[in-house]
């Protein structure tokens, strides 16, 4: 039997609760979460143990001081990093332990999902701009092409960030109401 399996699944920012639902099924089958990179999964064929899977873009790098300060409180909460790939946490914890949410209240939700905005938002301008550049400046159709490249990934970052800020907008909708 093979124990190391490697899936490739592409998922995008704005779509990290589908990822968890995925990687939550694959814990289902008996695989655990080793390693991502890009769309790039690597499982092992787990212990029998089922685990939960929950995703986290940090605010801060997981390489820095008050990374690694949060990550370690998670540990001492029970809850395992399995890996970092940029900003985004790969977390588990054993499923005979109940589902766990890392944000308990709407206000640190909503701040979670600035986060994600505030991430989105840059990029999207970035290849705006490029896009543009490529397209208005330079005659060749190789520049046009990489231009329109850049103007489908900056509409795709506008689909992402219009998901987010209807997150944000239901949210603080949500803690009108609970007020």
């Amino acid at each position: 039997m093979k124990n190391n399996v490697i899936r490739n699944r592409l998922f995008f920012f704005w779509n990290y609760d589908r990822e968890e639902e995925w990687l939550n099924r694959m814990s289902e089958d008996g695989y655990e979460l080793e390693d991502v990179f890009l769309w790039r999964y690597r499982f092992r064929r787990g212990s029998g143990q089922k685990m939960r899977y929950k995703l986290e873009f940090l605010s801060h790098d997981p390489r820095d001081e008050k990374g690694r300060d949060y990550l370690d409180f998670l540990a001492d909460a029970g809850i395992e990093t399995v890996c970092t790939f940029g900003r985004w946490a790969y977390l588990r914890r054993p499923a005979g332990e109940g589902e766990f949410e890392l944000y308990s209240d709407i206000s640190s939700k909503i701040g979670y999902f600035k986060r994600l905005f505030c991430f989105l938002l840059p990029v999207a301008l970035v290849n705006l701009v490029l896009g543009l550049i490529n397209i208005l400046a330079f005659a060749g159709w190789d520049n046009r092409l990489a231009g329109g490249l850049c103007l489908f990934v900056f509409l795709l970052f506008c689909w992402g960030m219009r998901r987010t800020a209807g997150a944000i907008w239901r949210l603080n909708k949500e803690k009108k109401i609970n007020e």
